[in-house]
């Protein structure tokens, strides 16, 4: 006899060579056919099982022949779930869950095209040497003595991205944004750019404009990561890179003395460095918001040149600023204090007014030391009254 398997029945056929005799075929113990066909179709069979039978034949009488024994297996059931993990050169299959009744290998087919044939109780198949980013269609079929499955479990499966050849680039650093460019990664749908961990933006191209940054500020942080719908590919590292100094400065210049002059700015951030040179030397460097600028000349014009800078250098466009020192006071013998005190004035006045006369006994003094005298007098009243002829005689 010949026995045909499939997964859900079996076909048999056999020779005799005399054609008087009853035929009857038993499963497992029970009468299933009974006839003079030589052929009969085991029906409602369960995948991948084994099946006793028994064939016999009989006569009008009721007499039986010897009873012949055979054994059938059935195909087994295609799997019923196949998951998948992706990466950028290989795939693997997990079987752990795709095992079925009477199976005994996996047959796995890309493309319509075997590739490996895996014992049942394997938990994955990895399949090795692809392409990043194509999509690749999977059949998985079991099998046993019997043959395969009839059908398979199908399913779609795409690599994850490449990898790049070499690290983005950061260009166009602004003070508050910075260009970040990158190779084409093959097998890429997309890129998404993360800060720590922070989802900050997502793109088809290969560069993206990174916004509402701080000026003067190291960023370590941001990395790219390639997508397609298998999922994310290797992470590319965004070298480390600054922000240039902010710009916006606002810069005031007060004089508080004969030879200070108090410095003063506003910045929003505090990562600059604060520069200001006068005729190119510098003459503070600082965080501060304020320096108080000494050791100056009276009433005299200073201008300031003040420019930002990163921990890298990296300049901003400078401001100006400029005051004047104020002048020296006047002093008791000056002629602007006059106005301002004319009493005393008059007091110096009458001072050198009532010095007495030198008598007739009182020895003689050289004519260069009475003109000196005189030239000294006459100066110093002059400059207090201007009636002092009218009001001081001088006998000598």
């Amino acid at each position: 006899m010949k026995i045909y398997p499939e997964t859900d029945h079996a076909k048999l056929e056999w020779d005799f060579p005399f054609g008087n005799e009853t035929f009857v075929v038993l499963l497992d113990g029970t009468e299933v056919y009974r006839g003079k066909q030589k052929e009969f179709i085991i029906d409602q069979l369960d995948a991948g099982k084994q099946y006793p039978i028994q064939i016999y034949t009989e006569n009008d009488q009721g007499d039986t022949s010897e009873k012949l024994m055979y054994s059938v297996l059935t195909k087994p059931a295609a799997p019923v779930k196949v998951e998948y993990h992706s990466a950028k050169d290989h795939i693997r299959l997990i079987l752990e869950q795709s095992r079925v009744e009477g199976a005994e290998q996996f047959i796995i087919e890309r493309d319509g095209v075997e590739v490996a044939r895996v014992p049942a109780d394997e938990l994955f198949y990895d399949d090795k040497g692809l392409e990043p980013g194509v999509n690749y269609t999977y059949t998985v079929k079991t099998m046993n003595a019997s043959g395969s499955s009839d059908g398979g479990y199908y399913l779609h499966a795409m690599t994850l991205p490449g990898s790049a050849a070499s690290p983005p680039v950061v260009e166009g650093r602004s003070m508050y944004g910075a260009d970040i460019v990158w190779e084409l990664i093959p097998g890429a749908a997309g890129y998404r750019i993360y800060r720590n961990e922070e989802l900050v933006g997502t793109t088809t191209e290969t560069s993206i404009h990174v916004s509402e940054l701080i000026s003067a500020e190291r960023y370590t942080d941001f990395a790219i990561i390639p997508f397609n719908e298998a999922g994310e590919g290797e992470a590319l590292q965004v070298p480390e890179f600054e922000t240039l100094p902010s710009e916006e400065l606002t810069v005031a210049a007060i004089a508080q003395g004969t030879n200070t002059i108090k410095l003063t700015w506003e910045l929003d951030s505090m990562n600059e460095v604060i520069v200001i040179t006068h005729k190119d030397r510098e003459i503070y460097r600082g965080t501060e918001r304020s320096h108080v600028w000494s050791g100056l000349n009276a009433e005299q014009h200073y201008e300031v040149e003040v420019w930002t800078e990163n921990s890298a250098g990296e300049k901003s466009e400078s401001k100006r600023a400029a005051a004047m020192t104020f002048p020296y006071p006047p002093s008791a013998w000056s002629g602007s204090g006059t106005a301002s005190n004319p009493a005393g004035t008059s007091v110096k006045a009458d001072e050198v007014s009532s010095q007495p006369e030198p008598s007739d006994e009182q020895p003689e003094l050289p004519a260069k030391k009475i003109s000196n005298l005189l030239i000294s007098a006459k100066h110093s009243i002059k400059t207090r009254s201007p009636g002092w002829r009218n009001k001081i005689s001088f006998k000598v």
